[in-house]
């Protein structure tokens, strides 16, 4: 299995053992074992991966957008590159959508928004807004019809609590409201309204680098600021931001966020950072 750094995938087992931030796997352990990590944006280490163990990548994990990595967006044809160095090698493409689902980037997915096809696709918290704990995966043909194709055959796999009713009322219910108040769209015009602010700081000298797409979006801060303590000032100033060790903030508004509010945010981080 290739993963990348920094890449998060959650703290289960497999999810430690593929997550490129080395303090998270810290005191678990070997993991396990087959897991290789290589370089965000680098294919060619992706296609040495592949030559290296011919016919034994069985997949490739990624966040269409690195999340709690640092918050940083792919470069252009970087996912396509992956998909075409899985289909070549008979590989799977998992994306991992815990972060980018459900409308963040301004589509339903991440891999929908840059126009690449998962075999498998994870994603969570977006599908209830975060108010009720639900995760699942979406299979694609490619995965599932080898597995139906056997009518003997059983994937022995489940928790106590899968597609629980509540929480896939919860899902329903959060779908309808993405949908019906049209905050696909809100998440691009969130992005339109806040880069322009971040890049005006950056212009200004009091951000190092500015990145994202749609309703995620990350800034690097100066050398010799804490971003722990601009996110303390920030919090005294009404704002919620995330740092992300060892210079980045991530600024991921929610999708009904207000117009005059994004502005709030703009300025509490101007205020913050002076």
């Amino acid at each position: 299995m290739v993963s990348r750094v920094p890449s998060y995938h959650g703290v289960n087992v497999g999810g430690t053992a593929l997550t490129g931030l080395p303090l998270n796997r810290e005191g678990f352990g070997a993991g396990l074992a087959d897991v290789v990590r290589v370089d965000k944006d680098d294919l060619d280490a992706v296609r040495t991966a592949f030559e290296q163990a011919p016919g034994r990548v069985a997949a490739v994990f990624a966040e269409p957008v690195i999340g709690a990595g640092g918050v940083w967006p792919p470069q252009p044809g970087y996912l396509e590159g992956l998909r075409a160095l899985c289909d070549e090698h008979g590989a799977h493409l998992v994306l991992d959508e815990v972060i980018c689902g459900f409308g963040r980037l301004g589509s339903w997915f991440g891999g929908r928004h840059y126009g690449v096809q998962a075999d498998l696709t994870t994603f969570a918290k977006g599908v209830t807004s975060g108010y009720v704990p639900l995760g699942g995966v979406l299979v694609a043909p490619s995965v599932h019809e080898p597995l139906s194709a056997d009518p003997s055959f059983v994937l022995r796999h489940g928790y106590t609590y899968s597609g629980h009713a509540t929480a896939c009322a919860a899902a329903l219910a959060c779908l309808d409201v993405t949908e019906s108040e049209g905050l696909l769209d809100r998440a691009v015009a969130i992005g339109a309204r806040l880069e322009p602010a971040l890049r005006t700081l950056l212009d200004e000298g009091r951000l190092a680098d500015v990145r994202g797409v749609g309703a995620v979006w990350g800034v690097s801060v100066p050398d010799g600021t804490d971003p722990v303590a601009v996110r303390d000032r920030m919090l005294e100033l009404g704002v919620v931001v995330r740092p992300i060790a060892p210079t980045t903030l991530a600024v991921c508004p929610p999708l009904v966020i207000r117009d005059d509010e994004l502005d709030e945010v703009a300025a509490a981080l101007r205020t913050a950072l002076a």
